[in-house]
């Protein structure tokens, strides 16, 4: 997924703000944490990863590219998540009524006739940057 921003420092900040709640976590957070942890990161665009119909979270553009330039560079990787990886409070709530992004919860990464939520985590794979 590759975005383009007119905003570069915005881009840049959005950029640090992720790998820092990425250290702060222990290099692993989901995109649920990270909504928790930075304001402003959700947004209204669908952000997935291989599979065109696995959403991972809906953030905003400069969040969005920031993750997309992450993963091309291999700063970052991301995984799908263990349901235990959220938090169990707000998981059950998902299960019992939907995901984050109004959607079913898929089972695995793969291919779906129709959009699914995929809980995922941000592993940070360089840890000096």
């Amino acid at each position: 997924m590759a975005f383009r921003s007119h905003h570069p420092i915005r881009r840049e900040t959005a950029k640090m703000e992720i790998i820092e709640v990425l250290r702060k976590a222990g290099g692993i957070a989901t995109f649920e944490h990270l909504d928790s942890a930075i304001q402003g990161f959700s947004g209204s665009l669908w952000f997935h990863h291989e599979h065109l119909n696995c959403v991972l979270w809906k953030i905003d553009h400069n969040h969005a590219v920031a993750l997309s330039g992450l993963l091309t560079t291999g700063i970052i990787r991301i995984e799908p998540a263990a349901t235990t990886d959220y938090s169990s409070d707000k998981m059950a709530t998902y299960v019992e009524n939907g995901s984050p992004v109004a959607m079913p919860i898929a089972d695995a990464a793969g291919v779906y006739s129709e959009p699914h939520w995929l809980p995922s985590k941000l592993i940070l794979e360089i840890k000096e940057l």
